[in-house]
């Protein structure tokens, strides 16, 4: 069950000839050029998705001042500090208050991040400083994307390590945590490389794997608190051999040492409490629940089925169909996985299904690397036989196609079977579909239509009078609150009304019917995949649902207009 690929645990796998060492670099660059150019342009499309301004304080914080109170009880500091290291040569000032040591809450993180990014006091402008985070998250992805191919060559065969590193660098939901201020890649990658770690230590049995396995374990909690996972996973293995170690006890030791050195090198020694707080008051925030949206369902607290209904709309099918070899080979055993290639993505994404905060198919970013080296064990001894040759061409050009369709905006990536990524919102929102990416996008239709002032209900965090956005704010879900104010858009030459995917489904609102009066109605524009926009001007009932909005919300003054507006057409 626990077996590496059927050869004894001090034998080295025998490694196939692969090409020369220029060629093999001119096809990491390639590779690299390629991965990174499609993240550029991410990067450049977005507007500030919900949890970057927060997380880009905070790790701009971490390095200043030395502290890491701000966000620490929430997210470890490794991405976040990844990120900030780019903002060092733009030396923005930070806002008042970022050297809190607890911060219990979202909303004084949120505040500072919005102050931080869009009203810096040393003029920075909030594209320079978004996009040079980002562009840290991204350097960082491309250099995962070597560690990911050199670590499966060595450990497994070069063939392997190519497929490995075709499907990582192309992958939309690779890319989408690439290319923004997020906790998800690190984990993601430190929590694959761990267990690479632990199995060549469990194969080779000596002291310098021991330590790499506890380095590598330490960056991926120091990454992301769900790296916790990695406990049962373990455990599992541990019962499996019955308590008997393939190494000696006291390269435990090694182990043990070299994880707590790099934790406390990451956390400066004296921020260690804030890690061990924060992983405590996850364990039980994970049962707390969060509104969610999927399939036409509300809920509070999510579904069994969540994470696998996400995992097969937003995969894609290429990647589906090379699982589903995968699978049928090993249960006719015609291929041996080791265990620290299916095991921890099957523990990790159990846990998952048990969590009651579902909001993103981003938590399940971690399983993928392993299921990439699953598809390249799979494959790689048939690739050179023709039939298979063809049949791998043909679905990586599929594959590669799908994600430069999806491009740029990778987090909205749905597979063909729900429509793609244009059909997307229809069946999951929060990050899978509208994070609050496409305030740039707006900016840009609104110039083209020639449109001065709009409705809009928006969810995110960019604020859209940094963008110029003139707009009265219909139902916004957004921290902190945006200034808007009255306008009688009666002299405007349309009447927009551009509602966040999110809002359109009324993911985070109390009744989750506020916006179902336009589900009958067709959007005249879709931007960024997330803000849907609604003709109005000639819609009486649309105009009439807007009055009694602002009646709702205390805006006597728009209620007025808008009831007007709607008397007035229903005359013509």
């Amino acid at each position: 069950l626990l077996g590496t690929r059927g050869v004894m645990p001090d034998t080295p796998i025998q490694k196939a000839a692969g090409p020369s060492r220029a060629v093999t670099a001119l096809l990491l660059a390639t590779g690299l050029l390629a991965h990174l150019a499609l993240g550029w342009s991410a990067i450049r499309a977005q507007s500030a998705v919900f949890d970057e301004p927060s997380h880009l304080v905070s790790g701009y914080a971490f390095l200043r001042t030395g502290r890491d109170g701000l966000v620490g009880l929430f997210h470890p500091p490794l991405q976040r500090v990844i990120a900030a290291v780019s903002l060092l040569p733009l030396n923005p000032e930070l806002p008042a208050g970022c050297d809190i040591r607890r911060n219990r809450g979202p909303e004084l993180n949120h505040a500072l991040g919005h102050q931080f990014l869009f009203q810096n006091a040393a003029g920075v402008s909030p594209d320079v400083l978004l996009n040079a985070g980002r562009a840290g998250v991204l350097l960082f992805s491309g250099l995962a994307a070597v560690a990911i191919w050199v670590a499966c060559a060595r450990f497994f065969n070069p063939r392997e390590a190519w497929i490995a590193f075709f499907l990582y660098i192309l992958n939309p939901a690779v890319l989408a945590a690439a290319s923004l201020v997020t906790t998800d890649l690190a984990i993601s990658v430190f929590f694959f490389l761990f267990f690479l770690g632990w199995g060549r230590w469990e194969q080779r049995g000596r002291r310098r794997h021991a330590a790499w396995a506890g380095a590598l374990l330490a960056l991926a909690f120091a990454s992301k608190f769900t790296a916790i996972a990695a406990l049962p996973v373990l455990a599992l293995w541990f019962v499996a051999r019955k308590g008997r170690l393939p190494f000696p006890w006291s390269q435990v030791g090694w182990f043990a040492a070299a994880f707590v050195l790099v934790l406390a090198l990451i956390y400066r020694g004296h921020e260690l409490p804030i890690f061990f707080e924060g992983l405590r008051g996850v364990l039980t925030m994970t049962q707390k629940g969060q509104p969610t949206f999927l399939f036409g369902r509300h809920s509070e607290t999510g579904w069994w089925y969540y994470f696998p209904a996400l995992f097969l709309i937003k995969t894609p099918l290429p990647l589906l169909l090379g699982l589903l070899a995968v699978a049928g080979a090993a249960l006719r055993k015609r291929i041996r996985i080791p265990w620290h290639v299916w095991l921890p993505p099957l523990v990790y994404f159990i846990l998952l299904c048990r969590s009651d905060i579902q909001i993103g198919h981003r938590h399940l970013l971690p399983v993928y690397p392993f299921l990439f080296l699953a598809v390249g064990l799979f494959l790689a001894d048939r690739l050179p036989r023709r039939p298979w040759a063809l049949a791998m061409a043909a679905l990586g050009l599929w594959y590669a196609a799908g994600t430069v369709r999806a491009a740029p905006y990778f987090l909205a990536y749905f597979n063909e079977a729900v429509g793609g990524p244009a059909n997307g919102y229809r069946y999951a929102t929060d990050s899978n579909a509208d994070w609050g990416q496409g305030i740039r996008a707006l900016r840009d239709y609104v110039l083209k239509e020639n449109i001065q002032r709009f409705y809009l209900s928006y969810f995110g965090t960019a604020d859209p009078n940094a963008y110029g956005l003139e707009h009265v704010a219909v139902g916004a879900v957004t921290n902190p609150d945006f200034a808007d104010r009255d306008l009688d858009l009666r002299k405007e030459r349309r009447a927009l009304l551009v509602v966040s995917a999110t809002n359109y489904q009324s993911t985070y609102y109390q009744g989750h019917r506020n916006f179902e009066w336009l589900h009958a109605r067709r959007p005249i524009a879709v931007l960024a995949r997330s803000l849907l926009v609604f003709d109005i001007t000639r819609d009486a009932d649309a105009h009439q649902q807007l009055a009694a909005y602002f009646d709702a919300v205390g805006r006597p003054a728009m209620a007025a207009i808008e009831r007007d507006w709607a008397a007035a057409l229903k005359t013509l």
